[in-house]
């Protein structure tokens, strides 16, 4: 006998029939064993279980609806943001380049008000040597000829990535190991 509406798709498992030793009864005798205060007592905490799933589910879905309001949100501000950025760059471009000629003074001007924002330029050296040619067979290096250094003013507000690797190059303090030193050119 079935008491109450069970819901649909829900099967009940009800829990197993216990002797009166302790034991459970055999395979396929658990339903028909069990009282109807029994089964009413199993519908009820299986009802109870798909309660708190439902509820652990749609609190779960409420969090990811918040997680993607909350993204929408940055994005459309961060779209904002740059397209506030855009625009006042190219007022600022337009105001200096309508309040001046584009002459070859005020690009100058601007170049050394950008290079004073940005710092001083890096300096690098190269020592070189110019050695004689190495004779066959002979594993030494020739005599030095003539010494010398090349100073380099790197710039840096032009060129800011080429300057790094050559900068790197020439210190040393590349990430492979790469340097310029002892490579005959």
């Amino acid at each position: 006998m079935f008491v109450g509406k069970r819901p649909r798709g829900l099967k009940v498992k009800p829990p197993p029939a216990t002797t009166e030793n302790g034991g459970t009864n055999g395979a396929g005798s658990g339903n028909k064993n069990l009282s109807p205060l029994q089964r009413l007592q199993a519908e009820e905490r299986e009802r109870q279980r798909f309660a708190r799933e439902y509820e652990l589910r749609v609190e779960e879905e409420k969090k990811r609806a918040e997680r993607e309001v909350q993204r929408v949100a940055w994005e459309r501000s961060r779209a904002e943001r740059r397209k506030a950025e855009r625009l006042a760059r190219a007022a600022r471009s337009s105001s200096s380049s309508a309040s001046s000629s584009p002459s070859s003074s005020s690009r100058g001007r601007a170049a050394r008000q950008r290079r004073f924002l940005l710092g001083p330029r890096p300096r690098v050296f190269l020592e070189i040597e110019l050695r004689q040619l190495q004779a066959k067979g002979i594993a030494e290096p020739g005599a030095v000829e003539a010494k010398g250094r090349m100073d380099f003013e790197l710039l840096s507000d032009v060129v800011p990535r080429t300057t790094e690797n050559f900068r790197q190059l020439c210190t040393g303090q590349n990430a492979r190991g790469l340097h310029f030193r002892g490579c005959p050119f």
